[in-house]
């Protein structure tokens, strides 16, 4: 349950991932954040996931850094909405004037997704001068995890994958 890191920087930014077997991991996984902002690829087939689970993590992973959310995998869309739910309390509670970025996608292969976490999410300010990370998480799913772990252990792979 610990975060892995890619041998060097690649891209512009530390590359990180973790398989996890539930969606209740993913908090503790990210007690620690890497940077002081991150972007998040969420790899999570959310079908079966109750909206309660996903506020959960969305509530404890805003005030941690999150600067930027990728959500990949069935129900994704879903995933997007809950986050940015999570977003718009803690505005009403707490006005901070920034905004964290959401995206889904869909139909997308995931190494289409992956690419555009590691390489095209700008995150608002002020979460855009010190976002370093981009961490990827695939929740109960090993093909996945596979995936995302090759990929962001080799970007000349990744490139390959998204047509470059």
């Amino acid at each position: 349950m610990q975060l892995s890191k890619a041998p060097e920087p690649e891209l512009g930014r530390d590359l990180y991932w973790v398989a996890l077997s539930a969606v209740s991991e993913i908090t503790a996984a990210l007690s620690s954040p890497p940077s002081r902002h991150f972007v998040l690829f969420l790899a999570l087939d959310a079908r079966n996931v109750p909206d309660d689970d996903i506020l959960s993590v969305a509530r404890a992973l805003l005030p941690m850094g999150l600067g930027y959310v990728v959500a990949w995998g069935p129900d994704c869309e879903r995933v997007h909405d809950l986050f940015d739910r999570a977003e718009i309390e803690r505005e009403l509670v707490k006005d901070s004037g920034s905004v964290v970025m959401t995206t889904w996608h869909d139909n997308e292969p995931l190494e289409e997704a992956l690419w555009f976490a590691v390489v095209n999410t700008v995150p608002a300010p002020p979460y855009d001068e010190d976002c370093t990370s981009v961490i990827a998480v695939s929740v109960s799913n090993q093909d996945w995890n596979d995936l995302i772990q090759a990929y962001l252990s080799n970007t000349t792979e990744l490139k390959r994958a998204v047509g470059l």
